[in-house]
């Protein structure tokens, strides 16, 4: 009588794994952390279907099990967005960059705690892009500052604050919004604003959250302040202008001493075009035209 064959265990095709991360400098009531990479369980690299992770308050980190296949080796990645609730719209804010992505080898059987932008002993964090919300750049120079003589030797700081529209029978700003001496205004959801001041300083010229008495302006400085909102035809933008006194001590907040607006009608519409070839042949070459702007 021959001997039974040995049962053969079945090859487990996958598994939970439990993705955990933490995030410094992050504000978990108006970012979230999301997780995206090469499978269909994570989305496949696609910006529309990346994993949101939950927080956890007492350990500080982002978390969120998913199944991921034995059958290959997973990439990922980790970027922090902005979810507009009302759309469901995703904006990444930042995400990470290094040449290789994190990687669960085959062979791997347990989770690791990562740091976001660090791996592999390199550290890789840059901006997000563009999804469906809009950009907008105030520029300020050529020394743009014409003012009165008490303030013409003085160096001015400048804040741009964008502010909620609401449309009546006229449009008219939210009272909250009008210029006090030293509020720092919350924005309206998803708006974030940052500056740079392109001067050959590492400190400054990188785009950096705008603080709250906005950036110094100096004589022949080149000013960027870049808003990036996913509604631009309902906001304003509240320029505010604050200068040191004289005899002010070194924590003493600046003094204001003026401010404007700047409303979306201001804008002055452009559009273009752009030639698609639709075919490519030795002898012809057909192609399309499509019309593009951008209009407020």
């Amino acid at each position: 009588m021959s001997e039974p064959e040995p049962e053969q265990k079945a090859e487990l095709i996958s598994q939970q794994w439990q993705f955990s991360v933490t995030v410094p400098d992050i504000n978990p009531l108006k970012e979230k952390v999301f997780v995206t990479g090469n499978t269909p369980e994570l989305g496949e690299w696609d910006y529309t279907k990346i994993i949101m992770m939950d927080y956890d308050e007492a350990s500080n980190l982002w978390l969120k099990t998913l199944t991921i296949p034995n059958t290959c080796e997973v990439l990922y990645r980790y970027a922090i967005c902005f979810l507009n609730e009302n759309s469901n719209d995703v904006f990444i804010r930042k995400w990470e960059t290094n040449i290789h992505p994190r990687m669960i080898k085959q062979t791997m059987l347990h989770p690791t705690q990562d740091v976001f932008g660090e791996y592999d002993k390199k550290q890789g964090i840059s901006t997000g892009w563009l999804t469906n919300q809009t950009l907008i750049q105030f520029k300020f120079s050529n020394n743009p500052l014409q003012l009165k003589s008490r303030l013409a030797e003085r160096l001015i700081n400048i804040k741009v604050t964008p502010v909620k529209l609401f449309f009546g029978t006229e449009p008219h700003i939210e009272e909250s919004s009008l210029s006090t001496d030293t509020t720092d205004t919350e924005l309206p959801a998803g708006v974030l604003v940052e500056v740079a001041t392109l001067a050959n300083d590492p400190n400054i010229c990188h785009l950096k959250p705008q603080e709250q008495f906005g950036r110094e302006y100096k004589l022949n400085d080149v000013l960027l302040v870049n808003v990036t909102t996913p509604n631009p035809k309902q906001l304003a933008y509240l320029i505010d202008f604050y200068s040191y006194s004289s005899r002010a001590a070194s924590e003493d907040p600046p003094c204001h001493v003026g401010y404007t607006y700047v409303l979306p009608n201001m804008f002055k519409p452009s559009e273009g075009f752009v030639c698609q070839v639709l075919g490519l042949k030795l002898d012809r070459v057909r192609s399309g035209t499509q019309r593009l702007g951008c209009k407020f």
